[in-house]
């Protein structure tokens, strides 16, 4: 069975695909570890801090229930998009990854290991029908 040697087309795309796993965690390391985004409304009454895109804290001072529900409800509304948004933009910035660029560095390799993987297995039958072939030239 033939293996992929250093250098080859396919250890190639294998270590090309390992350092972007690497890249994409690291990247992802670095965003878990930042620290969380903070923001205040209605002049300090409502702070939200968001930790990840799934865990927020509210804090609410009890003076800021005498807005009305309807001005507290956007109030807390604005904090929470505010913090989603710039926690999301952060993360992006983190590590100066270009996840387009990842993704299109994927495909292309996604690309090239089928057509290689392709061109493996047409050589396996190949051989497998020479072989059956020859076997059966033998036996006449």
């Amino acid at each position: 069975m033939a293996q992929s040697t250093p250098g080859s087309p396919f250890a190639d795309l294998l270590k090309q695909t390992l350092e972007l796993s690497k890249q994409v965690q690291e990247s992802q390391d670095a965003a878990a570890d930042a620290e969380p985004v903070v923001v205040e409304r209605a002049e300090g009454q409502i702070q939200v801090t968001a930790k990840t895109n799934t865990e927020i804290a509210i804090y609410l001072n009890p003076i800021a229930f005498r807005m009305g529900s309807e001005i507290l409800a956007q109030e807390l509304a604005a904090a929470v998009n505010e913090s989603l948004t710039t926690l999301k933009d952060r993360q992006l910035s983190v590590g100066n990854l270009d996840l387009e660029a990842v993704n299109q560095q994927v495909e292309e390799i996604s690309s090239q290991a089928t057509a290689q993987l392709t061109n493996f297995m047409d050589g396996l039958m190949r051989a497998h029908t020479a072989a059956g072939e020859a076997e059966q030239s033998r036996k006449e």
